[in-house]
């Protein structure tokens, strides 16, 4: 089965990180892919890297009707309902059968509604309450169509191995001996930097022990002036030692081995691979209830989770994951983190791309 995928964007993203693993993983399952990406970008390199011929178009829906044509295709799965909007047509012309991942907690987005004008073949969810969420929202409409469950995944056993590199990133970051807190995201207001940071000032003011570190940078180029905001706010809080912004960083795995308490205190999150890595590295997690965070860490058992936009709630969480941590010598000897750790085998990139030919291949049977 030959299968196209497709994205607009080619950025340093979860989505796209997700969208390289699958395609790495495809093969295995007796699907050749080969992608289309709207932009050069770390995406790019990513297909490459997995052996996935990748092209680069400016104009995509000329692309893709231009790779139908000269092709012989199967199946189309683009990222997320932009993607679906370059590709729907293309693929209807050709009679080959148009589906899409998505990337998103559905909210009425402009694209999500325009594409319920689309014909749809499938549509890919990343978690149980995205795909009960999209299923209402495709009631009645002219795209409604089968929403399958297919979590995004990640290698989860050469990740687990990277946990070796603790030891070298805390004595990088010079506190080795500290307990260290860390947020890594993608600059969004979103993802719950500020309240991070609100948070870290609370808890600097109780516990000498605590250093904490921000991670990402300015990824889709809608962010404004929210660096400059996260920066005014570690002055004003007078957390200069005790709190980093890192901005960017190429491979974040290091440092998310060498952290003690990894956050992800987004408001939306439709999966969380952040929150999926850290659980496989042996991190305590400490998340917002997202339906992503919720539905990785079991409803709490694999993690500690807290409500949305509560600093006070973050900074109750942390507490107590500190305290856990005051009684064992390694993090992984915590009963949720070694749950967490079982739970992330479930979300192999294997796994991904078993489920996602699986879907495929209903998708091609039935044209």
């Amino acid at each position: 089965m030959d299968v196209l995928l497709v994205d607009t964007l080619s950025v340093p993203g979860g989505a796209e990180r997700s969208l390289a693993h699958l395609a790495g993983a495809l093969p295995g399952h007796g699907v050749r892919a080969r992608a289309l990406v709207g932009e050069p970008g770390p995406l790019v390199d990513w297909f490459e890297q997995v052996g996935c011929h990748v092209d680069v178009a400016e104009d995509l829906p000329d692309a893709v009707a231009r790779s139908l044509r000269d092709h012989p295709t199967d199946a189309v799965l683009a990222v997320g309902a932009r993607g679906h909007l370059v590709t729907a047509d293309a693929a209807t012309a050709a009679a080959v059968p148009a589906a899409w991942w998505m990337e998103l907690v559905p909210n009425g987005r402009p694209a999500e509604v325009e594409v319920l004008d689309l014909p749809t073949a499938a549509i890919l969810a990343p978690s149980p309450p995205v795909v009960e969420a999209q299923r209402r929202l495709l009631r009645g409409t002219a795209a409604e169509c089968p929403v399958h469950l297919v979590p995004p995944g990640i290698p989860t056993r050469r990740l687990a191995d990277r946990r070796h590199e603790r030891a070298g990133a805390r004595v990088a970051l010079g506190w080795d001996d500290r307990i260290i807190v860390g947020l890594i995201a993608r600059l969004d207001r979103n993802k719950g930097q500020t309240t991070f940071i609100e948070a870290a000032a609370r808890l600097a003011d109780h516990d000498d022990r605590l250093r904490f570190v921000v991670a990402g940078g300015a990824v889709l180029g809608r962010e404004g002036r929210l660096a400059d905001h996260l920066a005014t706010l570690v002055e004003r809080y007078d957390l200069g030692d005790r709190l980093r912004l890192l901005g960017h960083v190429d491979d974040p795995v290091p440092l998310q081995a060498s952290l003690d308490v990894a956050v992800n205190a987004s408001v939306h999150e439709s999966f969380g691979l952040s929150v999926l890595e850290s659980m496989t590295l042996g991190t305590p997690v400490v998340a917002t209830r997202t339906e992503g965070s919720s539905y990785l860490l079991d409803g709490g058992t694999a993690g500690w989770l807290c409500d949305l936009l509560d600093t006070g709630a973050l900074v109750d969480a942390i507490t107590e994951v500190v305290a856990d941590l005051d009684g064992v010598d390694d993090p992984t000897d915590l009963p949720r983190v070694r749950l967490a750790r079982r739970r992330a085998r479930a979300f192999d990139a294997d796994r991904t791309g078993e489920l996602a030919a699986a879907v495929l291949r209903v998708l091609v049977d039935a044209t």
